[in-house]
């Protein structure tokens, strides 16, 4: 009974991380602040595993030194993590540990991490990427270690953690559609062909402004700006609108019966339908478009 509730904290502790994780890397936010919550619980039962037997304390605290050695602390999120891991690591004292075992535990962490940055920037689909996309050196190591000292501790350890990690993964998934955060589609779009009264319109460019984001089911959070633009090179109608997912954009160019429109949106809307429907509104023959999804980074 002692080892499973181990085995479930671990589990917990691998829940928690990744959607921490989720939190900074994704922005996938289910509440405003959770993942400081969620990143300072993992921290402190982190702490508390280590008390539950020399195997798993040297088995995790192997893969907290490896992460620090790593640099992967770097969102405050994570720090809230660190700091509740020493808070509670003073209130429950420092475990016993293996110290070859721990050395080792680090050395196949840090292969883990290494191996995931490498191949996170090249496209690579042989087994060496797989491994590392999995992070299977440590678990392959807790494996060898639990069969040379017939103590299955090691690995099932290893497991619960990775079980409670993959869960993470597959339930922000499954919640992606529904999680707000600074994220989103960006839709940009080229029409050609477009009916040349409309797109040299200010008026047309502006009704456009007005009614589309309610098509779209997003919301207006400013009038649009419709400006007519004349140079000595170049004329046409540009027109912006802010709304509450972030902003429609128009660019017409009369001259060559074309028009581009960008619709950026951290609420998600299918792109091929919007295609359509600004594509009737512009009476355009054809466009060409693409579809970003964009990312942004924490800041603090």
């Amino acid at each position: 009974m002692y080892q499973l509730i181990g085995f479930a904290i671990a589990f917990v502790v691998g829940f928690l991380s990744k959607l921490t994780d989720v939190q900074v890397d994704e922005k996938k936010f289910i509440a405003k602040n959770l993942k400081f919550a969620t990143g300072l619980a993992y921290g402190i039962l982190y702490a508390l595993l280590l008390g539950f037997g020399i195997e798993l304390a040297t088995l995790f605290l192997g893969i907290a030194i490896a992460v620090l050695l790593a640099g992967k602390i770097d969102s405050k999120a994570h720090q809230f993590a660190i700091a509740g891991f020493l808070f509670a690591l003073v209130f429950f004292g420092f475990p016993q540990v293996n110290v070859l075992l721990l050395v080792l535990f680090i050395a196949f962490a840090l292969l883990d991490e290494f191996l995931n940055d490498y191949f996170d920037v090249r496209q690579s689909k042989g087994v060496l990427a797989k491994i590392a996309k999995f992070r299977l050196s440590l678990e392959a190591f807790a494996l060898v270690a639990s069969v040379y000292f017939n103590n299955w501790i090691f690995f099932a350890g290893i497991i619960a953690y990775d079980a409670g990690y993959w869960l993470a993964i597959v339930l922000s998934s499954k919640l992606s559609s529904k999680l707000p955060g600074s994220f989103g589609t960006h839709l940009v779009l080229d029409l050609r062909d477009c009916a040349s009264q409309k797109i040299s319109s200010k008026k047309f460019v502006l009704l456009f402004l007005q009614k589309i984001p309610k098509e779209l089911g997003m919301k207006a959070i400013s009038k649009p700006v419709v400006k007519e633009i004349k140079t000595r090179f170049d004329e046409g109608v540009s027109g912006f609108v802010m709304i509450a997912e972030s902003h429609v954009s128009v660019h017409t160019f009369p001259k060559f019966n074309s028009a581009h429109v960008d619709v950026f949106s951290c609420k998600p809307f299918d792109a091929e339908k919007t295609r359509k429907k600004i594509e009737e509104w512009f009476s355009a023959a054809y466009s060409n478009q693409r579809v970003f999804e964009r990312m942004g980074e924490e800041n603090g």
